[in-house]
């Protein structure tokens, strides 16, 4: 049983795939696919101890299940690495040679030459024959060879030397698929939808769904010898010379555009993954093969991975002349040739050759780091490769950031990408234009124009633009390693598309707002295939922004459902609610989260440390935002946002913080203002001694970094966490002013990050600002407040105060407001539990000083949280050690709009047990694990609370975890007996954990002449857990049993005496004969009489229980590990 860690599982990719067809509408009509001239893929052998494996199937969630035709068996191996679990054993000397394999997330399917597809549930069972329910139909089935299951339920199987195809729903009905007609070397497939492919003669033949008959798919293969699907429906050929892809496009399957995808002859068998990896066997290994995309695992940044190999097969003649190692429109600086490849510039190669590229990975910076190979000819690019990786190390940005303005005269700028090497594309909806700026310039080259008003871009690790408009259409610009080449549509009938990003496996992403779906276009191979998309993730109700994290999740902001969803593989999980209109969404390398927000004109930054999101202590980013349309972030952490209202797109410089106290008098001293610092990396952040070197106007400013807010010189962050740098400004002169510190941390996202105060010492009249706050004093949490300040000019003046006022929440600058006929406010929200100091600072302008009023404090009383458990198991049956228990915690709360976050510790006999993030859009907690200890305690969910609501406990519940064994019942502790006489009484037998064996019972310690029975003599347990019931008979006066050897041996005399008889005089026969029968007589004293009596008195009387395991325990069944129980009671005789 593998473990599982649940949090709000939404659904799987079946159901996606069921609705597909519906939520793109009109998306097919007009997309397109060519395959790859040179198909490029990389493998892996996760597994080389599967000898004589043959068939081989693997489910949603990459687990791998395989025959063993010599041994018999049905195995799996687990997608987490675990030891093989064999799930069945076929029955020697049944004919039962397994053959073909099938899964899908519920069940595992096997095939033999004995005519059984037999059935075993995934989680445990036993397996059932189903095809036994064709019985009636089969005629004779003489022998199953293969297996195929679709979506829905149903599984097809074809016989060995059979023409007819049995569909099996997933009720069981069995019937015959009409129009097919199979040979002795047929081979069938199903994906997600039910449409079937099979081979008949070695043609190979498509029957979409309500197709009545099969079609010939154009084409020819070298001998097929397997066939699989995957989930869009594009089935895998396996021959003797290779892995051939057949796409499916406009509804069957198009020889015309297949190609081969893997080379050689040594495969067995394949599997397709839903995330479109293959799994092949060669009968002794399992290879993992990647199309299209190679991964790396978390590298340290300037660290060397080690050297993966890349293959390319060509499907035409081409004269290999260019090798192109991109991060975007840049070259990849990290990911290089590693040499002894043998694909080389000048060579010509024909279809079906190979050459391999050796690729290392050097990250340079933390995060998600992608790139791509490209290959190409004369006539163009023919192949490419994308490369994903991640940097690891600790990563540092400031807050706030050095805001500036990246280009110039926007009309209405509505969406902006970063590449990988720090290039920016921003569209322009009024102009209808996209502009380039290249890494570090500030110059824009226009790429595309007259377009129906441009809306989200991104760019792919190629250098490949993408671009949605208004009018439901992608386009494509594609980029040649020195300029953008024309924009071409590639994807029509989209409703009104949001955020597009391409995935670290380069597939396209669409928000496909309107249809309230997520899109998937998929790279084949190394060939983006814009004619058949999927459906990503579910529940969202009208999906904007899209990100990935380093690790390849998605993130998927929603702006009606205020919500940011996570989709990891099939599961689709809640991970941030309660926000205002959320239009975009990016992942930094410590999985915090960045939001744009665009009903309240924020960026807002969401935390992620110890495995949970701060969503009651999030921080707003960038000043003086209006009118937002969309936002990107780069590697290091800085962000660059389109603000259609201003018009203008900002970049934010986090990795160069600025904190601006103001204008201020000569003499005068600003309040306290504090320089937020972020772990935006993977890893702990450690802080210099000291953690600055400061240079400027160092006099005019004081600073503290207390160990109060974990700055301290020497101290560390977490990954997630922040700190601040707490600054006050008393200008000495005239003028601006400004102390620049250069920050020494173990940061690895910029080579150098610096923090800077500044402010402008002035002489002008003092203002006085008056601040507010309604509601003020204590409010309970989850209240907004809102904060007024009234800015007034000195006595006498005619001139009224302009600037910005900036409204600060616990020291750090919360939002920065223009100042309008002097009185602004701000409302505040997400106030944390405790005392908040809300304050507000004026900026001055070129007639008056800045002032602040006096800071307000707001007591923010935690929340009452309740919290409720369950378990799936308990006291009322034990279970054996390392069975699977699901604990479910939900904390709830009276108050709406606000949600508890935090974790949830499952805790018994003094330890945690398990801990499970409490998901914020349900309040629910679980966990499912195989590692509680053995024994009886009990079980409490504990809540941790969180900024805003208060730690609660539940109820406990007794759990029972003991190894397979019996407990005795009813036990008597006192009998009575006469004598002569006899008792009974009754007790139990209970099984423990699904106990199976026997149980042998005996006493001790009777009187003399007294004797115990059972009924039944032997108890047999099963495996149930229904006590069995046992008699106990204690009888008196009953003499232990005469031996046989007691009365045999006179008889045995007698009988030699005949023999004796003529030896011997006849007095000593008559002496012999006197004896013998003297000792008879003796032998068989006690068969009557009243001799035999039972003594009266008190007795304790044991009667031990041994019980001998067999089946399903640990416990050895040769004697030396049987179990032994006893009960004792007092026996008195009267």
């Amino acid at each position: 049983m593998r473990n599982r860690y649940v949090t709000n599982i939404v659904t799987t990719a079946t159901t996606l795939l069921l609705s597909l067809g519906a939520s793109i509408g009109t998306a097919a009509s007009a997309q397109s696919f060519t395959p790859p001239a040179a198909a490029t893929s990389t493998t892996t052998m996760p597994y080389s101890d599967l000898v004589q494996s043959q068939a081989i199937a693997v489910d949603s969630s990459g687990n791998i299940f395989f025959s063993r035709p010599a041994s018999g068996i049905l195995a799996e191996k687990p997608a987490n690495g675990g030891a093989e679990i064999t799930l069945y054993t076929a029955p020697s000397g049944g004919g039962g040679y397994p053959k073909g394999v099938a899964a899908n997330d519920t069940y595992a399917y096997l095939t033999d030459y004995a005519g059984h597809l037999w059935q075993v549930a995934i989680a445990g069972g036993a397996a059932t024959d189903i095809l036994s329910s064709c019985s009636g139909i089969d005629n004779g089935y003489l022998g199953s060879q293969e297996v195929a299951v679709d979506g829905l339920g149903n599984v097809y199987v074809a016989g060995n030397n059979e023409t007819t195809l049995f569909k099996i729903t997933q009720a069981g009905a069995c019937s015959v698929v009409s129009g097919v007609t199979l040979d002795a070397n047929s081979h069938v497939s199903a994906d997600a939808v039910g449409d079937l492919s099979y081979s008949t003669n070695g043609v190979l033949y498509s029957m979409p769904v309500g197709a009545t008959a099969g079609v010939a798919v154009p084409g020819t293969f070298n001998s097929i010898i397997g066939l699989r699907a995957d989930s869009a429906g594009d089935v895998f050929v396996t021959t003797y010379s290779g892995i051939v892809e057949v796409p499916f496009l406009g509804g069957a399957l198009d020889g015309t555009r297949a190609f081969t995808v893997l080379a050689g002859s040594s495969q067995n068998d394949v599997a397709v993954a839903p995330s479109g990896t293959l799994y092949t066997t060669d009968g002794t290994n399992i290879f993992k093969n990647t199309l299209g995309t190679t991964r790396y695992s978390a590298t340290a940044v300037g660290t060397a991975s080690a050297a993966q190999t890349v293959t390319a097969v060509f499907n035409s003649t081409q004269v290999l002349s260019g090798i192109r190692y991109a991060a975007g429109a840049g070259i990849s600086t990290e990911i290089v040739n590693a040499g002894t490849g043998s694909c080389a510039i000048g060579q010509s190669y024909a279809p079906g050759s190979t050459c391999t590229i050796n690729l290392s990975f050097t990250p340079q910076g933390i995060g998600a780091r992608n790139g791509a190979v490209i290959l190409s000819s004369a006539s163009g690019v023919i192949g490419s490769i994308a490369i994903a990786g991640q940097g690891s190390g600790a990563g540092l940005v400031l807050d706030p950031g050095t805001q500036s303005n990246v280009g110039s005269a926007w009309q209405s700028p509505a969406g902006v990408a970063v590449g990988p090497s720090g290039e920016v594309l921003v569209s322009d909806k009024t102009a209808g234009t996209v502009s380039y700026f290249a890494p570090g310039s500030t110059s824009a080259v226009v790429i595309a124009t007259g377009l129906t008003q441009p809306g989200a871009i991104a760019i792919a690790a190629d250098g490949t633009a993408y671009i949605a408009t208004s009018n439901g259409t992608i386009l494509q610009a594609p980029y040649t390693g020195a300029a953008y080449g024309t924009a071409a549509v590639v994807v029509t009938g989209l409703k009104s598309p949001g955020g597009i990003a391409i995935g670290p496996g380069g597939s396209l992403y669409v928000a496909n707002t309107g249809a309230g779906t997520v899109l998937r276009y998929p790279n084949q191979s190394g060939t983006r295939n814009f004619a058949a998309p999927s459906v990503v993730g579910s529940g969202f109700k009208a999906p904007t922004g899209l990100a990935f994290d380093a690790g390849g999740n998605l993130y998927v902001a929603d702006a009606s459902a205020g919500s940011i969803f996570k989709v990891a593989g099939t599961t689709t999980t809640t991970v941030a609610t309660s926000l205002t209109s959320p239009a975009g969404v990016a992942v930094d390398d410590s999985g915090s989260l960045y939001v744009l927000q665009t009903g309240i004109a924020t960026v807002l930054r969401i935390p992620y440390t110890n495995g949970n999101y701060g969503s009651n202590s999030t921080t707003a980013l960038g000043n003086g935002l209006t009118t937002l349309a969309s936002f990107a972030a780069d590697s290091a952490g800085n962000l660059y946002v389109a603000d259609s209202g201003a018009p203008a797109v900002i970049s934010i410089r986090r990795t160069a913080g600025s904190l601006n106290l103001g204008r201020i008098n000569v003499g005068s001293s600003s309040s306290a203002q504090s320089l937020s610092l972020s772990n935006d990396g993977d890893l702990s952040l450690t802080l210099g001694s000291p953690l600055y070197v400061a240079s400027g106007n160092t006099t005019d400013f004081a600073l503290s970094n207390s160990s109060s807010n974990a700055c301290s010189n020497g101290g560390s962050l977490i990954s997630g966490a922040a700190c601040g740098i707490s600054g006050t400004f008393t200008p000495n002169v005239i003028g601006t002013r400004t102390e620049t510190l250069a920050l020494s941390t173990n940061a690895a996202n910029a080579t150098a990050i610096t923090g800077a105060f500044t402010g402008t010492g002035i002489n002008l009249p003092k203002t006085t600002l008056t601040l507010t706050t309604n509601p003020s004093g204590t409010v309970s949490y989850g209240t907004n407040v809102t904060a007024t300040a009234l800015v007034a000019a000195p006595t006498g003046s005619t001139i009224a105060p302009t600037g910005t006022v900036t409204f600060l929440l616990n020291g750090t600058s919360y939002k920065v407001v223009a100042l309008s006929g002097g009185t602004v406010s701000a409302v505040i929200s997400g106030l944390p539990g405790g005392a908040n100091t809300i304050a507000a600072s004026y900026s001055g302008d070129a007639n008056y000083a800045a002032s602040s009023g006096a800071p307000q404090t707001i007591t923010v009383t935690l929340l009452a949280s309740t919290t409720t458990f369950t378990s799936s198991i308990t006291s009322a049956t034990a279970v054996p050690p390392g069975s699977s228990a699901t604990l479910t915690a939900t904390v709830l709360s009276s108050v709406t709009g606000a949600k508890p976050t935090g974790t949830v510790n499952f805790t018994g006999s003094g330890l945690t047990l398990a801990t499970a993030t409490v998901n914020p859009a349900t309040g629910v907690a679980v966990v499912t694990t195989t590692t509680l200890p053995t024994g009886v305690y009990a079980i409490t969910a504990v809540y941790s609370g969180d900024a805003g609501f208060a730690p609660s406990s539940s109820a406990s519940i007794t759990v029972s975890i003991r190894t397979p064994q019996f407990d005795i019942g009813s036990a008597p502790t006192t009998l009575n007996v006469s004598a002569p006489g006899s008792v009974g009484t009754a007790f139990s037998i209970v099984p423990i954990s699904g106990y199976v064996g026997g149980v042998d019972m005996a006493c001790s310690g009777l009187p003399a002449n007294t004797q115990c029975s059972f009924l039944p003599a032997t108890v047999a347990l099963n495996g149930s857990t229904a006590p069995q019931s046992v008699q106990l008979t204690i009888a008196t006066y009953t003499p232990p049993p005469t031996t046989v050897a007691a009365w045999m041996a006179p008889f045995a005399a007698l009988l030699l005496l005949g023999l004796w008889r003529k030896r011997m005089p006849r007095y000593a026969m008559t002496l012999a004969c006197v004896l013998i029968a003297g000792a008879a007589l003796v032998s068989l004293n006690g068969c009557g009489g009243n001799t035999a009596s039972t003594p009266k008195g008190s007795s304790t009387v044991t009667v031990t229980l041994t019980g001998t395991p067999n089946g399903t325990t640990t416990t050895p069944a040769n004697g030396t590990g049987n179990i032994v129980k006893s009960f004792s009671f007092t026996l008195n005789v009267q």
